[in-house]
């Protein structure tokens, strides 16, 4: 990591040097200097300097002018990938499937999460959604104690069909062997929670 780091600079100082005849290259090579002799001396009034004149050749310099976009554009797609979809709906399988976590980020879009057609491990499982405009349906097996808390803006709250208040917590088949931890954080839409 070290070396790549060294090696992006000195291509940096390399473009700058040869291709826009920058002065500002002369900066960062001072700074350097300065750098290494507060190090070498101890004292903080040299690596202050090398801290300013390090700002000033960032500043003038026109490849990190062009690299700070690329930054920005290759965090943004990166991060995309991770997350996949941030808008639009959200649904577990049809078919049986093997349980897993369930951590749901959505900015708009209906999500339905349904426990029924996985079997549930023995430790505790968590279901944690954060929405913000969009209809949110869970449905959870009935032999499954359920703690329930949902943070809603706008919009109702059902539990079996039932409208519960949004500020309480909720507690569904106490004392069953399997537990389920259900957090839901919506600003605008409908949240259902079903047991089936």
């Amino acid at each position: 990591m070290k070396n790549t780091i060294l090696i992006i600079i000195g291509l940096i100082i390399f473009i700058e040097l040869f291709l826009f005849h920058n002065g500002g290259v002369w900066f960062l090579l001072f700074a350097f200097a300065l750098y290494r002799l507060s190090v070498r001396k101890g004292e903080k009034m040299y690596a202050v300097a090398a801290l300013i004149f390090f700002l000033l050749a960032l500043l003038s310099m026109v490849t990190v002018r062009w690299l700070i976009p690329v930054a920005v554009i290759y965090w943004l797609y990166t991060r995309h990938r991770k997350e996949l979809y941030v808008a639009g709906p959200y649904m577990t399988p049809e078919k049986p499937y093997a349980w897993q976590q369930q951590a749901v980020t959505r900015l708009f879009g209906n999500i339905t999460i349904d426990a029924t057609n996985t079997i549930l491990p023995l430790e505790p499982t968590f279901i944690s959604i954060f929405q913000g405009i969009g209809k949110t349906t869970i449905f959870v097996p009935y032999d499954v104690a359920c703690t329930i808390v949902v943070n809603q803006g706008f919009g109702k709250v059902l539990i079996n069909g039932h409208v519960t208040d949004a500020k309480k917590q909720v507690l569904l088949d106490q004392g069953a062997r399997r537990t389920c931890m259900i957090h839901v954080s919506n600003g605008l839409g409908e949240v259902e929670i079903w047991q089936k």
